[in-house]
């Protein structure tokens, strides 16, 4: 029978801190962060601190980089979808939902893509990460900086890290060589990834860039998010044609986030 090993630090990554690390503590620390302090500038600087401080020791000391990507990825994207899922689905737009604000969603992500470009960057790891990771950067930062179209974007972030939980236990499974879950994780990703990123996710992008070129805010605001956003549907279309030819055994590798 194959046994399912936890994406929690192992007590080898662990060894030498002083307290256990658990992301149950990393998602109440974010809360209170969110909560107590008013300025966006301060809760994006002290959530890149947390993230370095969580997980930087287990990333440097990973001996594969890909399953320390794999396992900081999968903590923010099921964070993260855990985060925007009552707004979204109970369509609580203007005020705070029954967990967090969208706005302050948008800033644990925020966090999140800049703690992860530094990794990327470091390793030397896919260029289209870093593309990826930039692109995300940027449209987050400019929506909290006009303080609008925060409802639309968070709504993009949330179909987009849909499908981040299953693709990452995958990934883990493939690396740990754990066959069974590997195939099992493979099918389920690959239906739920051709279904939002291939199908949702871009009809939602064009319903976003549409009230977005005629909102109120500056034109070339709108037109960069909308940029953006159109780079990032383009990317996700392209993935899904990588994957639709892995299945079909046209291609043996695959890439995407």
């Amino acid at each position: 029978m194959y046994q399912i090993k936890t994406l929690l630090p192992s007590k080898e990554e662990l060894k030498g801190q002083k307290v256990v690390l658990p992301v149950l503590l990393f998602f109440l620390t974010f809360i209170a962060i969110i909560e107590l302090i008013p300025s966006s500038i301060f809760k994006i600087l002290l959530g890149v601190l947390i993230w370095f401080c969580i997980f930087n020791d287990i990333n440097i000391k990973e001996k594969n980089f890909y399953l320390s990507s794999c396992k900081v990825a999968f903590y923010h994207s099921t964070i993260c979808v855990l985060l925007m899922s009552p707004s979204i689905l109970f369509n609580m737009i203007d005020y705070k939902s029954l967990w967090i604000a969208r706005y302050d969603s948008l800033i644990f992500s925020l966090t999140y893509f800049i703690y992860d470009l530094y990794h990327v960057i470091y390793s030397k790891f896919d260029k289209l990460f870093i593309i990826h990771h930039s692109l995300c950067i940027l449209t987050i930062g400019s929506i909290l900086y006009l303080d609008q179209l925060g409802p639309l974007i968070a709504q993009c972030l949330f179909l987009g890290e849909l499908t981040n939980p299953l693709q990452n236990l995958w990934r883990y499974f493939k690396i740990k060589k754990i066959v069974y879950w590997e195939n099992h994780m493979f099918k389920l990703f690959s239906i739920l990834f051709l279904l939002i990123r291939g199908i949702v996710s871009p009809l939602y992008v064009y319903y976003a860039v549409n009230n977005i070129i005629y909102s109120d805010i500056n034109l070339f605001f709108s037109l960069t998010i909308s940029t953006y956003l159109l780079a990032g549907t383009l990317g996700s279309l392209i993935w899904c044609l990588n994957l639709i030819q892995v299945i079909t055994k046209k291609n043996t590798k695959i890439k995407c986030f």
